[in-house]
């Protein structure tokens, strides 16, 4: 399940996103009661962002995947992750993000341990040039 769980953006990237005009059809969304129950993982097919009914706070959940094809379709920006590896420090992910008219894009350091923190950085950091 948890890696399954990996193919999707977090909460808060999936809302940031939200807020910037990212509405494509989704299989997986958060959910959350008004009660305040803890967020969970549901999925679906078909559904579009966001979704909202009197009960339930509702946000869709794309895939890592479905988000850098908007990035690239939507706004011709490019996000790119690559691993550098560091004698003796092991394996670290950066990368950069920019748009595909430019000839470089705005780097964000090779720092990141975690894959799945340096691709929410590259994302936070696409978000700032929409």
């Amino acid at each position: 399940m948890d890696k399954l769980i990996k193919l999707f953006t977090s909460y808060d990237i999936s809302l940031k996103l939200k807020e910037n005009g990212f509405n494509e059809l989704c299989i997986a969304y958060y959910v959350q009661k008004l009660s305040g129950t803890p967020l969970r993982l549901i999925w679906e097919e078909n559904l579009t962002n966001p979704i909202k009914n009197s009960e339930d706070f509702n946000l869709t959940a794309p895939t890592y995947q479905q988000v850098f094809d908007w990035f690239r379709e939507t706004h011709n920006i490019e996000i790119s992750i690559p691993a550098v590896r560091f004698k003796d420090k092991g394996k670290f992910y950066g990368g950069s993000v920019k748009r595909i008219e430019w000839d470089f894009g705005k780097s964000y350091g090779s720092n990141h341990i975690n894959y799945y923190d340096a691709i929410d950085k590259g994302i936070n950091e696409a978000l700032k040039l929409l």
